[in-house]
């Protein structure tokens, strides 16, 4: 069993998420409007857990953290997992399991809650790339492998040439990003945090 094997451990919060995100993923194809290769979403159960700038505290505030787990379509959901176990697993054992979760809780409802006080008009925020972004800036600011900083710019330079990419989604990615600077520089500059590094 995955939760009870030590070799896992380090990285449970994360295969949680995964798991999770598969559940909601499965779960959907048994919405008529949703599709693998194309979902409307204006109806149905992800325009209900998206993040949606216009009806902010939809479902009482709950879809700035249901919307981690919505996905428009296959490659969306598979780019979006694949990314996100890829700098999860690397980041979540420099944080004890609260930490972890709590910075996937800010990184994610935080630039939500700011985009959707200065942005106007109807914006869908779906799945988990703002929280990979800011796991991108959290790991490489702790490991000082500043590179990283370079490959996730070029992501969103790639997304951005081949599409579907709107600005609203640009300006959230690079929100992540400077979730994950400024946590680090809250920790480490204003209470002297130290993070362990292996």
């Amino acid at each position: 069993m995955i939760f009870t094997d030590k070799r896992f451990k380090p990285y449970l919060i994360s295969i949680a998420l995964i798991l999770i995100n598969l559940v909601v993923f499965i779960f959907c194809q048994f919405d008529s409007d949703y599709s693998l290769f194309g979902t409307n979403l204006d109806s149905g159960l992800i325009s209900k857990l998206a993040f949606n700038t216009s009806e902010p505290v939809r479902l009482y505030g709950l879809n700035l953290l249901t919307s981690i787990f919505t996905h428009q379509n296959l490659s969306h959901f598979l780019l979006n997992i694949l990314f996100f176990s890829l700098i999860s697993f690397a980041t979540e054992k420099y944080l004890v399991k609260l930490e972890f979760i709590f910075f996937i809780v800010i990184t994610q409802s935080i630039p939500l809650m700011l985009t959707s006080l200065f942005i106007s008009g109807d914006h869908l925020f779906l799945g988990v790339s703002l929280v990979c972004y800011g796991l991108f800036s959290l790991y490489s600011m702790i490991t000082k492998k500043y590179y990283f900083f370079a490959i996730a710019l070029t992501i969103i330079s790639i997304n951005l040439i081949i599409g579907p990419t709107d600005w609203f989604s640009l300006s959230m990615h690079l929100l992540g990003l400077m979730m994950g600077v400024s946590y680090f520089l809250l920790n480490t500059k204003l209470l002297g945090r130290r993070y362990k590094t292996y």
